[in-house]
């Protein structure tokens, strides 16, 4: 986001969409924090509102797959919730995610569903196309790798993840 003249720590990545989810379609709360560039956002606080229980979490970017804890988490009534989705492939839900590291070991979401359907497929493709034919730069989307621009070297993310059939996965 600092290539971007968007934050200044050169730590933050970009806002991401958090819910705990009870059940396969009820959002018990949503919170908007900031993503950094090692995969943490720390912990997720609460309102109390939210009934103690066991949930699942839901998280949703920009461009990525909507993806979803594989397990169940423990939250509290004005409590936090904690969930380490980097260190394993199933910790998603379907393990719906990409291996990004070997040392140390580091999974990622997927990205290129550029307009949020939950599949990467041609449709994303002309979001892209657009955004490159008019050099797009900044906070954008179609910006597959995060260096600011919109150009050919992020297409290499959505080929890749649309011939593999990636969409998201969940209860």
């Amino acid at each position: 986001m600092v290539n971007q003249n968007t934050s200044i720590n050169p730590s933050e990545v970009g806002l991401i969409d958090v819910a705990i989810m009870n059940g396969t379609t009820q959002v018990e709360e949503i919170q908007d924090v900031m993503l950094h560039v090692d995969g943490t956002t720390g912990l997720i606080p609460y309102a109390n509102t939210t009934p103690t229980g066991l949930y699942r979490i839901r998280v949703r970017h920009r461009n990525a797959i909507e993806t979803w804890s594989s397990e169940t988490n423990l939250v509290q009534i004005g409590g936090s919730a904690s969930y380490d989705f980097s260190n394993a492939a199933n910790k998603a839900y379907g393990s719906n995610q990409v291996q990004v590291d070997s040392s140390p070991v580091r999974f990622a979401f997927y990205s290129g569903d550029l307009n949020q359907d939950e599949n990467i497929e041609n449709t994303d493709f002309t979001i892209q196309e657009v955004d490159i034919t008019n050099s797009e730069f900044g906070d954008r989307p179609a910006d597959l790798n995060g260096d600011g621009v919109v150009d050919n070297s992020d297409a290499d993310f959505l080929i890749n993840n649309a011939n593999n059939f990636i969409y998201s996965q969940h209860p």
